[in-house]
């Protein structure tokens, strides 16, 4: 049951959070008619909003909290890298881990979002501006400085990887060198589950765990066999596998799997980020003294309260303390 004596060892945690940093902006409009020269919708332009997005939004899930966040990636010196930094500064994030790069644009996820007059908006169109280039070995040195001289200082390190250049090889390997020397490493990992042995913890979803273990992870007894399996094959002291409206199921070294449904409504409106708010807490929970089981149902919690959110999206701590059940 999270407290007020936990919220405040919670808050008082320095954590750093690597990973690839992509601004959200969204884009509204009004529609009337159809165009003339194609078969789509003429938009009205009537506003733009920007959210963190990738890594920033794990960055967003933890600094919720108001604990000391460093976010640790790329931006580009560009208009979408100084929205990502104000919205960092907005949050109270320390932007020293962020490595500013001059021939490499900011991830930036544009989605369009129309509707006639007086109706509700709905996304009709997402645009994806990502870089072509990895960064150069100039620019990876100077995240890996970062990485070696933030982490000196952090209680725990989340990694946030969406398969964008950010968590290179190089990276993962100071990574697993960190999680070696002691420090807690919590991973959600897109694409690469399987380079992140020896650290704390991993929290795959059911597609991410099928993919690692090459079989279907879709029932109870066949995610607890995909569980185990990543759990001995990592060497892992925790795996968390989400799996949506079926809920989650945790596994410890020596203890059998543990799985509970789904918590909130029913009513999904929007899954995205919803993996980074689950890391956010489960890793918060346990490093300011929860068990893991305890952390797991926070996690679950809060991701049930954000999928009924449009777009990414992060959790009240006054909501969820105030919920007996969490």
């Amino acid at each position: 049951m999270l407290t007020k004596k936990l919220l405040s060892k919670i808050e008082a945690l320095k954590i750093a959070i690597i990973g690839d940093m992509i601004l959200d902006e969204y884009i509204y409009g009004q529609t009337s008619r159809v165009s003339r020269e194609a078969p789509v919708l003429v938009v009205r332009h009537e506003r733009a909003e920007y959210r963190p997005g990738g890594a920033a939004n794990a960055v967003a899930n933890v600094a919720a909290w108001h604990t000391t966040v460093y976010p640790l990636g790329y931006i580009g010196n560009d208009e979408g890298g100084r929205h990502l930094k104000e919205l960092f500064t907005a949050m109270g994030c320390r932007p020293d881990g962020l490595v500013e790069c001059q021939n490499r644009p900011t991830a930036v996820k544009s989605r369009i979002l129309a509707g006639a007059f007086g109706t509700m908006r709905q996304q009709v169109l997402r645009l994806d501006r990502e870089p072509d280039n990895a960064p150069s070995a100039a620019q990876q040195a100077k995240l890996l400085k970062k990485l070696d001289e933030i982490s000196r200082v952090c209680d725990l390190l989340i990694v946030s990887d969406y398969g964008s250049q950010t968590v290179s090889k190089a990276v993962i390997d100071k990574i697993r060198a960190l999680a070696a020397a002691g420090l807690p490493v919590y991973v959600d990992s897109r694409y690469n589950l399987g380079a992140f042995s020896g650290v704390k913890a991993v929290t795959p979803n059911t597609p991410e765990a099928e993919a690692f273990c090459g079989k279907p992870a879709e029932t109870a007894a066949a995610v607890s066999i995909a569980g185990e399996y990543i759990l001995d094959s990592l060497q892992l002291k925790m795996a968390l596998v989400t799996r949506g409206s079926q809920g989650m199921a945790l596994f410890e070294p020596g203890k059998k799997p543990f799985l509970i449904p789904a918590d909130g409504s029913t009513e999904v409106t929007d899954v995205t980020g919803a993996g980074d708010t689950v890391i956010a807490l489960f890793a918060m929970g346990i490093e300011a003294g929860m068990s893991p089981k305890e952390a797991m149902k926070l996690a679950n919690k809060g991701a049930g309260i954000v999928v009924t959110r449009m777009g990414a999206a992060t959790v009240d701590p006054q909501q969820l303390l105030e919920d007996k059940n969490a």
